[in-house]
């Protein structure tokens, strides 16, 4: 079944919504975002709400959900999560630290990707295993997916950007998931600086979604 429950762990709080309609902003976001293009602001609204729903679940909230220097989602303490949004789909995930260290999840409308990106985001390894892989699941895209999510776990705990060469990707398409390899020259911080990460993924007729995590208990 295609959606985010299945793809994070059971202390994890979830909204995903389909085909939505932006929401409201707390005064202090919408401040934040300042003049944006139309289709900027319904994707930061909608992912918003879905946060906002997410937190209330853990018993959070209201709370303004700001963002960094990469424009990544500031949650509140204690708290770590991950917004993601394509065409017909918005959705957020939000944990407590004390359970999830970190979380990172990303959508894709389904497609080809474009002259040249599969290079461009793969290694030689990931090419040759999804050369050989059943062509029944878009593993090109999932590929791209999985290391957005991965990049979407990195970035919060460490504060440094990867690129895509350095996070290799092992699928098990039998259990729907996948291991990503950090590599040895990352960029790094010093800091909670995860050497293997595990994710998992599904697949539907529109959209393909994949989630990465670490648990506390794995630091």
């Amino acid at each position: 079944m295609f959606g985010l429950a299945s793809l994070v762990p059971s202390s994890a709080e979830v909204m995903e919504v389909f085909d939505s309609t932006a929401g409201t902003l707390l005064p202090e976001e919408y401040a934040a975002l300042g003049n944006v293009a139309d289709k900027r602001r319904r994707e930061f609204t909608s992912g918003r709400e879905c946060a906002h729903s997410a937190l209330s679940e853990l018993g959070i909230g209201p709370a303004p959900i700001l963002f960094g220097a990469a424009m990544e989602p500031l949650w509140p303490p204690g708290i770590c999560g991950s917004i993601t949004h394509c065409q017909g789909y918005v959705a957020a995930v939000v944990a407590r630290r004390v359970d999830v260290h970190g979380i990172g999840i990303d959508a894709e409308s389904r497609r080809a990707l474009g002259a040249g990106v599969f290079e461009r985001i793969s290694l030689p390894e990931e090419r040759a295993w999804i050369g050989a892989a059943t062509p029944l699941l878009p593993w090109e895209l999932l590929l791209f997916s999985a290391k957005e999510s991965v990049f979407k776990v990195w970035y919060p705990l460490v504060g440094t950007m990867l690129g895509f060469r350095h996070a290799r990707i092992e699928f098990d398409s039998a259990r729907a998931g996948f291991r990503a390899m950090i590599h040895p020259d990352a960029p790094r911080a010093g800091r909670d600086e995860p050497s293997e990460l595990g994710g998992r993924f599904c697949v539907s007729e529109r959209h393909v979604l994949t989630s990465a995590f670490i648990l506390t208990k794995e630091k």
